[in-house]
């Protein structure tokens, strides 16, 4: 039973470790100060207030008339705070009606900046569905670590203040912290 938990826990571990390594980097780099428009480039501009469905093509025609790129997914979408989105993680376009006016926030994001946006759960649905094998795998990892050393056979009353150490301190940390 040993072989099999090992070899699950050797080939999960592989597996995941590129994404590991992602939310290693992408949530130290948050914690640091950085977040998901750090290095972004990013361009304001105003509208006339006119029909929902003509806003795309206004603000894919001013992204034109400035040379820049233009916005390819222009199904809008609900943001935060009563606005509209349109775009992907990476190049977007954030609406918000301001009674006379639409103000447009036009966001190019940066490599670090997409990083942290996968990080926070904010791309698309699939890469979502390896973020949960990823979480369910940490759990494969613990359980299939326990089993491999038969919970640290001839040291388990020393595993167990570890463990218990542990969570202490996750819970008196995590509770001080909110």
């Amino acid at each position: 039973m040993g072989k099999i938990f090992r070899k699950i826990h050797i080939d999960l571990s592989l597996f995941f470790l590129p994404l590991a390594l992602l939310y290693a980097v992408s949530g130290a780099l948050y914690l640091s100060g950085f977040n998901q428009n750090s290095g972004a480039q990013i361009w304001h501009f105003s509208l006339s207030v006119v029909e929902q469905n003509q806003i795309p093509d206004l603000v894919n025609q001013w992204l034109t008339q400035n040379h820049l790129e233009n916005i390819k997914d222009t199904k809008l979408k609900k943001g935060k705070n009563n606005s509209w989105m349109m775009g992907s993680t990476a190049y977007s376009a954030d609406i918000q009606n301001k009674g006379e006016m639409i103000e447009v926030k036009v966001i190019k994001r940066s490599f670090w900046g997409n990083l942290i946006m996968l990080h926070k759960g904010k791309a698309k649905w699939y890469f979502d569905i390896l973020a949960f094998g990823f979480a369910f795998s940490l759990l494969v990892f613990y359980f299939s670590g326990l089993v491999m050393t038969n919970f640290c056979n001839r040291r388990r009353g020393r595993a167990l203040v570890v463990v218990g150490l542990g969570f202490v301190l996750t819970f008196v940390v995590g509770y001080l912290s909110i």
